[in-house]
């Protein structure tokens, strides 16, 4: 413990002025988390734990801490309150998921498994690790280890439509469209202003030329959400495909004015400016 009170101090080391207590400032920290409040929640998390560096408690407060700093930006601090975290909880499954997630953002795939698969073996009922790890291994072409994970998902909450995503998502993969469309008909009725589902099966209807639908469910989607960029990608692609290149230039465009960067984004904009 003095090991931990010692890293603490050092770390969260800054000049203290206000004299509130402990729960003040943590109970100021969830107000200002709601409010999306990063900056002013950071710092009352930083205030309560110069206070008590040694509650065992504060595993809680530095998982919140690494997640308002990745709010903004702060990478490489959020990734040291998660590691000063699980110096208090080495077996919370929270922090795990947290810092794998973070490993994500930086690339480091393999730290994130192995975080991920640690959360498992310490909590096997929880579904959010598998739901990550399979991603991972659908993205890597493991559509076995992503279908085994997504399989679990549906074991432990057989209503769960993360499980049924990830499901679809193998499917379309492996080609089997008509399984991944009965799955996301499943997830659609039972979350119908989600815009993400929408895409998601306007995408498998593109790679199945059912062009048509696949625009129905781009519409829907950005009606529930215009500001999506993802939509007009999508349907800039389908109007290139139906030999409307002014059409689609003009949905790349808007996507790129929403934020969307990529390389492949420039590559399509260049096609349809042709």
């Amino acid at each position: 413990m003095k090991l931990i009170t010692s890293i603490i101090a050092l770390f969260f080391c800054f000049s203290f002025v206000n004299a509130q207590t402990y729960e003040d400032w943590v109970e100021k920290s969830f107000t200002f988390m709601e409010n999306k409040e990063w900056s002013a929640a950071e710092e009352c998390l930083l205030k309560a734990l110069r206070l008590k560096p040694a509650n065992p408690e504060n595993a809680i407060l530095l998982s919140n801490l690494g997640t308002v700093q990745r709010e903004q930006g702060k990478i490489a601090d959020a990734l040291q309150s998660y590691n000063t975290g699980l110096l208090f909880a080495e077996e919370s499954p929270t922090l795990l998921l947290n810092r794998a997630t973070l490993y994500l953002d930086i690339d480091s795939t393999n730290l994130a498994l192995a975080d991920l698969s640690a959360a498992i073996a310490i909590d096997h009922k929880n579904i959010d690790p598998y739901y990550v790890r399979g991603m991972i291994y659908l993205e890597r072409a493991d559509t076995t280890g992503a279908l085994n994970d997504f399989q679990e998902m549906l074991k432990i909450n057989p209503n769960s439509s993360k499980a049924r995503l990830g499901l679809a998502a193998v499917n379309t993969e492996m080609g089997a469209y008509s399984e991944a469309e009965r799955l996301y008909n499943i997830v659609i009725t039972n979350n119908p202003k989600n815009p993400n589902i929408y895409l998601n099966r306007a995408e498998l209807y593109f790679l199945w030329d059912k062009n048509n639908k696949a625009l129905e469910d781009i519409r829907k989607a950005l009606n529930l959400d215009p500001e999506n960029p993802i939509g007009y990608v999508l349907r800039g692609k389908i109007k290139m495909k139906q030999y409307e290149p002014k059409s689609a230039h003009a949905d790349f465009l808007k996507a790129k004015e929403l934020g969307f960067d990529s390389p492949m984004l420039e590559e399509y904009l260049k096609q349809s400016k042709k």
